[in-house]
């Protein structure tokens, strides 16, 4: 708190620090394309006791997606946490084809269920319709998965993931990760 007499800052408790912390940034755009190998665009190391047994990982991330060689091909998407997937989508983007680049969000909640081998996990991600940068554009698709058996030592160090995987390779089929943050709350 400020105190005003003093005019300084004061601690009034060395206890851990309720407001989220963040653990990890990425900031580097990451590029899949012309590639059917599984990729992976992210990934965190999460230190081992991290989780504890009432912690909570939220992992938020954006992307762009080119999809425009041909409406057959597929995109998938995985999001795991020491190995075990959270989720994992394939399709085709429902709008078809477009030369402009579609919009990403994600967001994928982790949170330890009063053990430090349960957790329980929610992922949800949406793509906007493509559209010129900058200009509006309607939801296309919303996915989500919810995960209330993950059983993983988390008294050990486990990776937190984000995997690509284009069905075609193409030059005109691309996904960028454009930033993605990782806190612990």
């Amino acid at each position: 708190y400020y105190d005003t007499t003093t005019a300084r800052w004061r601690v009034i408790s060395n206890s851990q620090p309720v407001v989220p912390t963040i653990l990890n940034r990425q900031v580097t755009t990451t590029t899949v394309a012309n590639t059917v190998d599984l990729t992976t665009v992210y990934t965190f190391s999460v230190p081992a006791n991290t989780l504890s047994t009432n912690r909570t990982l939220r992992m938020t991330w954006n992307a762009d997606i080119l999809y425009n060689n041909n409406a057959a091909d597929t995109l998938a998407v995985t999001v795991s946490f020491g190995g075990s997937n959270m989720l994992t989508v394939s399709g085709t983007m429902v709008s078809g084809l477009n030369a402009n680049r579609r919009g990403q969000f994600g967001q994928a909640v982790l949170a330890a269920h009063n053990a430090t081998n349960a957790q329980r996990s929610y992922v949800h991600m949406f793509y906007n319709a493509p559209a010129a940068e900058g200009s509006g554009s309607g939801q296309e698709n919303d996915q989500g998965a919810y995960n209330s058996s993950l059983a993983l030592d988390s008294t050990a160090a486990q990776t937190l993931l984000i995997q690509i995987q284009w069905g075609t390779a193409s030059a005109n089929n691309s996904y960028r990760m454009q930033n993605v943050v990782t806190e612990l709350l």
